[in-house]
């Protein structure tokens, strides 16, 4: 399940950065190792719906995947999101 997570991590990575560029990513975001470590923390503390997430339409995996690296908090980990929320998280915030 943590390799095939992770394995689903890389693969969102890799779509953004074929979509958007590699260059643009990394300079907005941090280089693709601090992205996967968001997307990890990200998944332990929402518990992503990683298949629909892959499989969803552009406005709401850009929605999902650009609004965890804009908001991820890398000070602790897992890293904290502030107020955001994914459209493709599974538990509820209390």
């Amino acid at each position: 399940m943590v390799m095939e997570n992770f394995l689903k991590h890389v693969s969102i990575c890799e779509k953004v950065e074929k979509e958007i560029g590699k260059e643009k990513i990394d300079r907005l975001y941090g280089k693709r190792f601090s992205r996967l470590m968001d997307l990890a923390s990200a998944d332990i503390v929402f518990n992503l719906r990683l298949d629909d997430l892959m499989n969803a339409d552009d406005e709401n995996f850009y929605h999902d995947v650009l609004g965890l690296w804009e908001h991820s908090n890398r000070e602790t980990y897992p890293c904290t999101f502030g107020t955001f929320v994914p459209r493709f998280a599974r538990k509820e915030m209390v």
